[in-house]
């Protein structure tokens, strides 16, 4: 569903994004966001922008269809798209990501002691089985489809203060609303757009 919307979706360019209004965005996700500690991917150990960890048990040689663990973590990040930054600005109750994986186990491995923590999180408790466990991450550099409501914030990074006549110094923030989630994706099946795409009003 994800993938869909935003494969559908038309794009605004960063600079001419319409405020108060929601759309979608595709660019780069801006290497060393300042205004967040950096998250890193559970497997991987990798700074990341955002990861899912999902922890399936085993039943014989193939894993449940349903993970017993889903966890999204998402930090604030900046796109680039060559025409201008924007930052997304995450509330995880209102995300809806799809990432391309990272990295992932073999099939009925031991579970890795590092990833015990996210079980006793969701509830549950030893002695351990046997799992399949998957990382897929946002990476600084990663091309990036972002869906969300924009607004506008002060930019605490703007040099010096405005005189009287200037506004404050402002950047665009993209954010959930009530009508409209926050949607995130790097899958590489939404580079290319179908010619219909459907514009929000």
């Amino acid at each position: 569903m994800v993938l869909r919307i935003l494969w559908h979706l038309d794009r605004h360019p960063i600079a001419r994004f319409p405020v108060g209004r929601g759309g979608a965005v595709a660019g780069v996700v801006a290497d060393g966001t300042r205004s967040s500690p950096a998250l890193r991917g559970p497997l991987t150990g990798r700074p990341c922008a955002a990861y899912q960890l999902l922890i399936w048990a085993m039943m014989g040689p193939t894993p449940v269809d349903t993970p017993v663990v889903f966890e999204n973590c998402c930090a604030p990040f900046e796109i680039d798209d060559g025409s201008g930054l924007v930052r997304v600005a995450p509330r995880a109750a209102e995300l809806a990501l799809s990432y391309r994986r990272i990295a992932s186990g073999t099939p009925g491995v031991d579970l890795p002691s590092d990833l015990i923590p996210a079980l006793t999180r969701s509830g549950f408790a030893g002695p351990w089985g046997r799992y399949g466990f998957e990382e897929r991450s946002l990476l600084p550099g990663d091309w990036v489809v972002v869906c969300g409501t924009g607004a506008l914030e002060p930019d605490p990074r703007a040099p010096g203060d405005p005189g009287y006549r200037e506004g404050a110094p402002s950047r665009l923030v993209l954010g959930a609303s009530p009508a409209f989630p926050l949607a995130i994706s790097n899958d590489a099946s939404l580079r290319v757009q179908p010619r219909q795409t459907v514009r929000l009003v």
